[in-house]
């Protein structure tokens, strides 16, 4: 499993246009394809979104990604996105993988501390 961790650099008045564009076009067209949304969120100076999506690994992203470039909606979604301002200023992205299982060992010490 590998994880795609994607920032973006927003202005705060282009926040809630940015939010409305990703629900609209960006989400159902990655969802339809295989992505995996681990969780989407904003920094308390609303300035930076970063999301996270969940691969198989960076072959399936890679698939995903290209089934996405050649639909309907992706051309719609760049039509869209230059009649609206500049939604983000900047954007980066990296590829992350587990460094083990914690859920398993977080039980298992939960089991037997001592109060």
């Amino acid at each position: 499993m590998i994880y795609r961790v994607k920032t973006y650099k927003v202005s705060e008045e282009n926040l809630e246009l940015f939010n409305e564009f990703f629900l609209q076009y960006l989400f159902p067209n990655q969802i339809n394809h295989g992505s995996h949304l681990i969780g989407r969120w904003v920094n308390s100076y609303k300035n930076k979104v970063t999301a996270i999506w969940a691969y198989e690994n960076l072959d399936h992203y890679e698939e995903i990604e290209r089934k996405i470039r050649q639909t309907k909606m992706h051309e719609e979604a760049k039509k869209r996105k230059k009649e609206l301002p500049e939604l983000f200023i900047s954007s980066s992205q990296e590829f992350w993988e587990m460094t083990g299982d914690y859920k398993e060992k977080e039980r298992d010490s939960s089991e037997t501390v001592d109060i």
